[in-house]
């Protein structure tokens, strides 16, 4: 096959607790992980050299170094030496918390595999993909899973069928900065990992809305205050439970329904630079 078509959805976490750094330098994390209807678009096709570049006048270009990197490995791993030329129409905001690159870097993983006959095994391309990147083996299946470990353990759980308005601020700040910070406060207080499944495994959304953790706001907040604030601003607005997602920027907050959604969203609105209702979906790297 010559070429493929791959959209690579965004995330949100819904409960993340941060332990201490590893060996390997990389914080150790469990987290519930919630594919989304956002999607960047991946168009692949099959040249001799990997080129990468980015089609959007809405945001500026997430650099294509794990995109690169994942072809890159997969070629080192198989004994492959096939390129291809990405061109990526960007969707998914960058430096949000949400995942965009990871989830390019999956999607371009897949596609290549694809491209070659679709005959790495499940278990192989997973390996892959952790060397790429922490958050890219979660892409390969998407849907609602506990990653645990440095982002390279997943573990399907069941869907949470729900909708998310997610705020994306006019400010950044970077993982690293964000850790270090984290480093400095520690974990915060917050229902445990067992509590957020069992309600998760309820499918009650209300429910899940009251237990939305994130370790790192407490870091995030003190480096720009702003952040909570908004958090506030969409529990103000109507929304079941509010969280930061990722490291950041971006507050995501749960409804019911479509129109809840979009009744949250039309009230915070002024407040974010950009407004995004999206419903969970169940997969990742759909070929299009």
């Amino acid at each position: 096959m010559d070429r493929v078509e791959m959209s690579a959805p965004a995330k949100v976490n819904l409960f993340l607790r941060v332990s201490g750094v590893r060996d390997d330098g990389y914080h150790e994390i469990e987290s519930v992980m919630q594919t989304v209807s956002i999607f960047d678009r991946l168009v692949m096709e099959r040249v001799p050299v990997t080129r990468v570049s980015f089609d959007t006048a809405a945001l500026a270009p997430e650099p294509p170094d794990l995109i690169e990197k994942a072809i890159g490995v997969f070629n080192e791993t198989v004994g492959g030496t096939q390129g291809a030329e990405v061109r990526v129409d960007k969707q998914i905001p960058i430096g949000a918390g949400l995942g965009g690159g990871s989830s390019d870097a999956a999607a371009a993983l897949m596609g290549i595999d694809r491209m070659m006959g679709g005959l790495t095994p499940p278990k192989l391309l997973s390996e892959i993909a952790s060397q790429v990147g922490s958050d890219v083996p979660f892409f390969l299946n998407g849907g609602t899973a506990l990653v645990s470990g440095r982002g390279e353990i997943v573990k399907s759980l069941p869907s949470l069928e729900a909708w998310w308005v997610i705020g994306v601020p006019d400010l950044s700040m970077s993982t690293e900065e964000v850790y270090a910070a984290f480093d400095r406060f520690g974990s915060s207080q917050g229902p445990s990992l067992q509590e957020f499944l069992d309600a998760l495994s309820t499918g009650e959304v209300a429910e899940v809305g009251g237990l939305l953790h994130n370790d790192l706001e407490v870091a995030a907040f003190d480096l720009q205050p702003e952040l909570r604030d908004l958090k506030e601003e969409m529990h103000g607005a109507g929304a079941l439970g509010a969280v930061m997602t990722g490291s950041g920027s971006a507050i995501v907050g749960l409804c019911r329904d479509e129109e809840h959604a979009n009744a949250v969203s039309k009230t915070v609105s002024q407040d974010f630079e950009r407004v995004i209702p999206a419903r969970s979906i169940s997969g990742s790297g759909k070929f299009e």
